[in-house]
């Protein structure tokens, strides 16, 4: 897409649309509300294009995982494995193992009712990164404060890593690991460049991971293409 040179306020919004309007054909056009960016207008060739991008994001349980991105996930969780602790770059890079970051998460059940959009922002923790050409392929375990059912596999998260990860200390917390959402860096509009709000122990969340993958057959992948 265009990269967007044009900001405006809501009030310039309303007194020279048309101005505004025209220039938006040209390229994306930010509305800005107190000073902070509200609304992005676009011309519908920009739209159509980020449309079709956002189709690659899907959301699954672990029932079925295809072979393909089951390799990846291995690999990527030997890598975390064999990582050391240094320091990361900024925004989109910081999106990594165990990392935690605020997205739409789209719950398993919603997707089943033909839904494609998260109702709200939570906390999910990535699961894994993986390379792609088109743009790194990244797995997001959800976070929720609703105590799971015995039957699922979730697990609950120990103080010192809410703390860590920048969770609400007061709130018990779980992570869901029977579904995930998959998306792309630097594709999708769900994903923001933004840091995230802290990351968990590899000695807490590796173990974790491997108890994912030897549970892996029982994996099942819902799609979320449009």
């Amino acid at each position: 897409m265009p990269r967007s040179s044009g900001s405006y306020s809501t009030s310039d919004l309303s007194r020279k649309s048309g101005d505004i309007i025209a220039e938006a054909l040209r390229h994306p056009v930010t509305i800005t509300q107190r000073n902070k960016p509200r609304l992005v207008l676009l011309n519908i060739e920009d739209y159509r294009r980020l449309m079709k991008q956002s189709g690659r994001r899907s959301a699954g349980t672990i029932e079925t995982m295809s072979d393909e991105l089951f390799v990846e996930f291995e690999n990527a969780v030997a890598a975390y494995a064999s990582e050391d602790e240094a320091g990361r770059l900024m925004n989109y890079e910081l999106i990594q193992t165990a990392s935690v970051i605020r997205y739409p998460y789209l719950w398993a059940r919603e997707a089943g009712r033909g839904e494609t959009e998260g109702r709200k922002e939570r906390p999910v923790v990535v699961g894994v990164r993986m390379p792609r050409r088109d743009g790194d392929l990244v797995l997001f375990f959800p976070v929720t404060t609703k105590q799971p059912e015995a039957s699922r596999f979730a697990v609950e998260v120990p103080a010192i890593e809410k703390g860590r990860a920048g969770l609400d200390a007061d709130r018990r917390l779980w992570i869901i690991f029977d579904e995930f959402n998959t998306d792309i860096v630097g594709n999708s509009f769900y994903l923001e460049p933004e840091p995230p709000t802290g990351r968990f122990s590899k000695a807490f969340f590796l173990p974790l991971l491997r108890e994912f993958i030897s549970r892996r057959k029982s994996a099942t992948e819902v799609s979320r293409f449009r």
